[in-house]
């Protein structure tokens, strides 16, 4: 059972209102039916920013609350899973102090059960809290039910402070901070006021900051048949806590209404509110129990408060975050901040007291980009249809760091991940596929010249699930990828080519580093140029071979081999006397079931991209000006990355469609770009 204790912690910043009015057309819509009522997002120009950015899962975001219905539909997705957690188990297995916390923790009941308590006592607002609060912050986007949260792929780490009547103990509060930030949570928000001035909790939210974790908290609002409060004469907290300090580590958030004015309800203070946010006539999720009468709708409203103003500041800076994850709490408060939208009040007590603006999201994330040295620039001209689903996964060649960023297909930049530490930058090398038997595909990636030869596997969160060797550990020429089912099990095998400096190795792995098949030499044993590798499947008839292609110092020679290193097939894709090498990759680029394969000089002053069939037959050759061109004389199908000495742009072409070109890297960047698919 829950240790008696204090009550000071008491939920006052939200309430009830009864209209929403009409919004325009966004710039990225969401298909939640929804959508059209929340005003306020468009509002703040979120849909502008979602042009850019989505989010992403690795930004969890602390609601410090009255528990969330972790089973909501429109929440359920985006939960936060401790992975260093086994269910059920009974075991610490994390050894963070908490047993069994795989989505959270009660504070209230001490176990891990983070929803909210409608057994006991409850007011409706009191138990919906939190979970209007998550709905704001991370209702799942796009998903074609109920309304669409600031960041669509966000993540909530629910952790209970309040009991279901909005009550609670500031030292649970302490507790749950400390927890957000030992379990990696980038924001935290806090939507409660009480007059209790801990200094615990002042200490904790300092420790937070300095973490580097970005901390939202809401103004509160006037007391029932009250007046606002004037926070710099009677602070409130935890929203004052850094009032006076020489750090500002809690961004307060004030309301405003329709027209940026401060809503009438909305506390107001200097030295507390930090910025504004809508705060009137909102809708969001709520605690879904259909054999319960007051939690039959799983989206209600409309509210009004500063507790649900808050939570747009908290989407924001996660949105921010997910763009930059370097980013100090300091520098989120200074984007939001310095792009903020003026405000008024019709008080001159409060005026130029609820902070230095209203949140701009669209302002803010268009700062950041421009401001970022690896900008991805984005566009969504051309949409692509919607089997064309999955993501891109983009990795740069040799000259910068080792990073891969993954796309939708229209060119909305998603997440990144280190693929190797700094300092490395001698190119990644990339492949994807379905190297277990799970429904989704991973990434593998290898390191380029001056790299280990590790082989790194990621699964499509970016967690890092696996690594070996391909080569002797002193091999420093690089390695190439390749991936394709070769043994028809299933499951995708990982083909390693050894680059300039080592043999023409060819070997075929497992995930987990095991040997397929012994590996052989795919050119004469003393060669030095290196080999680059593809799969496909040349006949149609579901079978895949490994194709490979010389580098520099012998004639550029195409051959194709099965999987124990039969040799199949050859051709010199640029006749008998070139020698520059060549990269290779294969796609079926007139989807007629048959694998083509594509051949890119390794060096030369206009270097086209030749499209050869299996039997060396060519049927055409293209570059990154050709693809834009108005009318080709040759247009492949399919999805390209950028040659060296080329802008690092990715170009994705679909029958009956203009291609759609966008800046994987910083456009300064011209050292190649390799791009897959991922499903």
């Amino acid at each position: 059972m829950k240790r008696p204790g204090p009550v000071a912690v008491v939920l006052l910043a939200l309430f009830l209102a009864w209209a929403v009015p009409a919004v325009q057309a966004a710039e990225r819509m969401p298909n939640d039916p929804h959508f059209s009522e929340q005003w306020y997002l468009h509002k703040i120009g979120v849909s502008q920013a979602w042009v850019t950015t989505l989010g992403y899962e690795g930004i969890p975001v602390a609601v410090i609350d009255s528990g969330v219905d972790l089973d909501h539909p429109d929440l359920k997705d985006n939960i936060w899973s401790n992975r260093n957690e086994l269910p059920g188990n009974g075991v610490d297995d994390d050894l963070n102090g908490y047993v069994d916390d795989t989505g959270g923790w009660d504070f209230v009941g001490d176990d891990n059960d983070p929803r909210p308590d409608i057994n006991g006592e409850y007011s409706a607002l009191g138990a919906n809290h939190g979970t209007i609060t998550a709905g704001i912050i991370a209702a799942r986007g796009d998903n074609g039910q109920g309304i669409a949260g600031v960041t669509w792929q966000g993540s909530i780490m629910p952790l209970r402070v309040l009991n279901s009547q909005g009550q609670g103990d500031p030292n649970d509060v302490v507790r749950a901070v400390e927890y957000a930030v030992k379990n990696g949570a980038r924001v935290i928000t806090l939507g409660f006021v009480g007059p209790s001035d801990s200094q615990l909790l002042r200490i904790a939210l300092h420790r937070a900051y300095e973490a580097g974790v970005v901390v939202v908290a809401a103004a509160g609002n006037a007391p029932d048949g009250g007046e606002a409060v004037n926070l710099d004469l009677t602070p409130l907290y935890p929203v004052c806590l850094d009032s006076g300090a020489e750090s500002n580590f809690v961004i307060g958030v004030a309301a405003v209404d329709e027209f940026d004015k401060r809503a009438t309800f909305s506390n107001y203070g200097a030295g507390c509110a930090d910025l504004s946010a809508p705060g009137v006539h909102m809708i969001s999720t709520s605690l879904f129990r259909p054999a319960i009468k007051a939690f039959r709708s799983a989206w209600s409203g409309y509210y009004n408060g500063t507790s649900v103003a808050a939570p747009l500041v908290a989407g924001t800076a996660a949105l921010l975050l997910s763009m930059d994850p370097k980013l100090k709490p300091a520098e989120v408060l200074d984007l939001l901040a310095s792009t903020a939208a003026p405000t008024s009040s019709d008080d001159a007590e409060s005026l130029g007291k609820i902070g230095r603006g209203r949140v701009d999201v669209a302002a803010a994330v268009r700062k950041l980009s421009d401001r970022l040295a690896t900008k991805a620039a984005a566009t969504t001209a051309h949409l692509l249809p919607s089997p064309q689903g999955g993501l891109l996964a983009a990795a740069p060649g040799a000259g910068r760091p080792a990073e891969v960023r993954l796309f939708t297909p229209d060119g909305l930049f998603v997440r990144s991940f280190e693929a190797f530490p700094k300092p490395f930058q001698g190119g990644v090398s990339l492949a994807t596929g379905h190297f277990t038997l799970e429904a989704q595909s991973a990434i593998a990636v290898a390191a380029g010249a001056g790299g280990q030869p590790q082989i790194r596997i990621f699964d499509r969160d970016t967690k890092e699930v696996g690594n070996f060797l391909a080569f002797d550990a002193a091999f420093r020429g690089g390695v190439r990828l390749a991936a394709g089912d070769l043994d028809g099990n299933g499951r995708d095998e990982i083909v390693a080519a050894a680059g300039p400096g080592g043999g023409p190795h060819v070997r075929v792995f497992t995930a987990n580093g095991g040997r397929v098949g012994g590996g052989f030499f795919a050119f004469e044993k003393n060669f030095r140029g290196g080999v680059t590798a593809a799969v496909g499947d040349f006949g149609g008839d579901g079978r895949t071979q490994i194709a490979v292609v010389s580098g520099p110092g012998r004639v550029t020679t195409v051959r194709i081999f099965g999987l124990r290193g039969e040799a199949r097939s050859e051709f010199r894709p640029f006749g008998d006397r070139d020698r520059r090498g060549a990269r290779i990759e294969v796609q079926d680029i007139n989807r007629d079931g048959q694998d083509e394969i594509l051949v890119t000089p390794e060096s030369g002053v206009r270097r086209q991209t030749a499209v050869f069939g299996v039997d060396g037959r060519r049927f055409g050759a293209f570059d990154a000006a050709s693809l834009a061109a108005d009318k080709p004389t040759f247009r492949p199908l399919g999805t390209f990355g950028a040659a060296v000495n080329d802008r690092p742009e990715v170009t994705v072409v679909s029958a009956g469609w203009q291609p759609l070109r966008f800046s994987a890297f910083e456009r300064r960047y011209f050292g190649g770009v390799t791009v897959r698919r991922l499903d």
